[in-house]
C-alpha cells in the first residue's frame, strides 16, 4: 500500500511540475521540468540511487555546479602530484564550498539549501577527493534534517556531468519533450 501512494505521489508530483527523467548517473536520475514557464529548464539531480535526497538547479546554476566539479577534479590531480612529488601520507585539505538549493524525503519532501563542500584527503598513502554534501534542515521545519552524502570526484563523473548537463543538450531535451506534448494541445 505504501508503494502505491508513493507511486502515485511521485506521478503527481511530476505531472504538477511537469518533471521528466532525463538520465540516469553514477549519483542517481537527472529529472528536468520541461513544461513552459518560470521554472522550465530546472534540474532536479538525486545525489542517491533512491533519489531520497538531491539538489534542485535552476537553468542558470547548472553551469555553476558543473564547474564546481570540473575545478574541483582539476585541483585534486593538482594535489595528488604535489603529495606524490613528496611522499605526504596523511593530509586532509578543504578546497572551495558551493551552496545550492536542495531536497530530501522525511515522510514528505523537504527542502533547504545545501552546501557541497570540495574536500581532499591522503591516508596512509593513498588519496582521494570527494564532495561532502552536509546535512541540511528544513526550510519549513528547522528541527528536521537530511542525512549527509559523500560522492567521490572521479575523471568519469565530471565527463558524465559535462555530457549531460549542457545548455544544448538540456535544451533539445526540454524541446523534444515540449514539442511531443503540444501535439495534444
Amino acid at each position: 500500500m505504501k508503494k502505491l501512494l508513493f507511486a502515485i505521489a511521485i506521478f503527481t508530483i511530476s505531472f504538477v511540475n511537469a518533471q521528466e527523467k532525463y538520465k540516469t548517473t553514477q549519483l542517481g536520475n537527472i529529472a528536468v521540468v520541461v513544461k513552459k514557464g518560470k521554472s522550465q529548464g530546472t534540474v532536479y539531480l538525486d545525489l542517491q540511487k533512491d533519489g531520497e535526497l538531491g539538489l534542485s538547479l535552476k537553468k542558470d546554476q547548472v553551469s555553476k555546479f558543473v564547474d564546481f566539479l570540473k575545478d574541483a577534479n582539476t585541483k585534486f590531480k593538482e594535489w595528488d602530484k604535489v603529495a606524490k612529488d613528496n611522499n605526504v601520507q596523511e593530509l586532509r585539505k578543504d578546497y572551495k564550498e558551493i551552496k545550492f538549493d536542495g531536497f530530501f524525503k522525511y515522510s514528505k519532501w523537504k527542502f533547504g539549501t545545501a552546501t557541497l563542500s570540495a574536500k581532499y584527503s591522503i591516508t596512509k598513502g593513498e588519496s582521494r577527493g570527494y564532495i561532502y554534501v552536509g546535512s541540511f534542515e528544513s526550510s519549513s521545519n528547522q528541527f528536521i534534517k537530511s542525512k549527509g552524502k559523500v560522492f567521490f570526484v572521479t575523471d568519469e563523473l565530471v565527463k558524465e556531468m559535462e555530457g549531460y548537463l549542457t545548455k544544448e543538450s538540456l535544451d533539445a531535451f526540454i524541446n523534444k519533450s515540449s514539442s511531443a506534448e503540444d501535439l495534444f494541445n
